[in-house]
């Protein structure tokens, strides 16, 4: 019997890792062929691994970096976006988002939630000045209480991931809402054809008890099919 890999974002294996075990082992019994689940710790390890996978729950940066690679995507969380937050130390003065205006900014730099937060202060008519990059989001919370920079830009999930201590340390601005990026799973080259059968499986398993379950572990309610215009507006904003 053949056997493929799952990996997903090490930013969602980090909240619940089991969820996608059981993901892994209930498509595994809906399916003619294995599945086994590859978990990456961190980043580096989750780049350095992803050619490798065979089916990838993915950002939508190495989302589309994978379509690149001949990936399709074949599903997403339904209703779930990746949105940013705009953000100050905790003990500053409130300020609206046109404070952004030429000033510093924290962040992870290479990140789809800074591209989105700049592409939504674009349409507001700000530009920021020089972008401080950091390693992690809890690197940028860390910038602002110390100093660093006056505001900042966080990915709206790692920041509901903050201990109620990490909140302490900034104050939110303002949040966007431009519900266009997002997660997908993507199948590789080497499981493409599998997809007819295993599509399908997804998008039912908000139906199935079994499959419900799983869902609630990874925090989900439901897969939705990927629309190739979802796709096109993914990648317009990214590459703005």
């Amino acid at each position: 019997m053949a056997a493929y890999k799952l990996m997903a974002c090490p930013h969602d294996t980090v909240r619940s890792s089991s969820g996608w075990y059981r993901l892994a082992a209930y498509l595994g019994t809906h399916l003619p062929f294995e599945l086994h689940f590859d978990l990456a710790l961190d980043f580096s390890e989750f780049n350095e691994r992803l050619g490798n996978g065979d089916l990838v729950f993915a950002n939508p940066t190495d989302s589309l970096r994978l379509l690149s690679q001949g990936f399709v995507p074949i599903a997403r969380a339904s209703e779930r976006y990746d949105e940013a937050i705009l953000v100050m130390n905790a003990e500053a003065a409130p300020a609206t988002a046109h404070a952004l205006s030429g000033a510093a900014v924290a962040t992870v730099a290479s990140a789809a939630p800074t591209q989105l937060a700049l592409y939504d202060l674009k349409q507001l008519g700000v530009t920021p000045g020089e972008l401080k990059n950091y390693d992690s989001w809890l690197g940028v919370v860390r910038g602002l209480w110390n100093g660093e920079a006056p505001f900042g830009i966080l990915y709206r999930d790692a920041y509901e991931d903050l201990s109620p201590q990490g909140r302490a340390m900034v104050q939110v601005i303002t949040h966007t809402d431009v519900r266009k990026l997002f997660h997908s799973i993507c199948a590789s080259p080497r499981l493409v054809a599998e997809v007819p059968n295993l599509q399908p499986i997804l998008l039912g398993m908000s139906s199935d008890p079994a499959g419900k379950e799983v869902l609630e572990d990874l925090g989900f309610t439901a897969w939705q099919v990927v629309e190739p215009a979802e796709i096109n507006a993914m990648q317009a904003l990214l590459n703005n």
